[in-house]
């Protein structure tokens, strides 16, 4: 009797070890694909579209860029079609900037929501593209 509780413990062992052991390969293989690219790569572009997609369309698009680390970028994004109406009430300014004394420096975005007639503030956003 005592001895076939202890193998059944055994077994029980072996198995929660088994268990674990295939928990871990799972979680370092997920991770492994999400870090070598099993996930499509967002770039900076598509974090400023998605962004913008959450909101109502603009009437227009205004860019301004006072970078120069990230100017290629930058003159990427400008010429994605971004959808825009012209019947909305208001337009939106997208100033990109960093620091360029720092090679670690994020690109950031502030977007600024303004008013067609009377260009005042609605509202005013920052979103680091990085």
């Amino acid at each position: 009797m005592n001895t076939s509780i202890q193998r059944l413990l055994k077994i029980l062992i072996l198995i929660c070890l088994i268990l674990s052991l295939g928990f871990v390969l799972k979680s370092y293989v997920t991770e492994k694909n999400g870090l070598l690219g099993g996930n499509p790569k967002i770039t900076r572009a598509s974090r400023l579209i998605t962004y913008l997609k959450t909101y109502k369309k603009p009437q227009k698009i205004e860019f301004f860029s006072y970078t120069e680390k990230y100017n290629n970028e930058v003159l990427a994004m400008q010429k994605l079609q971004m959808p825009t109406d012209p019947n909305s009430k208001f337009y939106l300014t997208i100033q990109f900037f960093t620091n360029e004394n720092d090679n670690t420096a994020p690109l950031v975005a502030q977007i600024r929501f303004l008013d067609v007639k009377t260009d005042n503030l609605i509202k005013e956003q920052s979103i680091n593209l990085d």
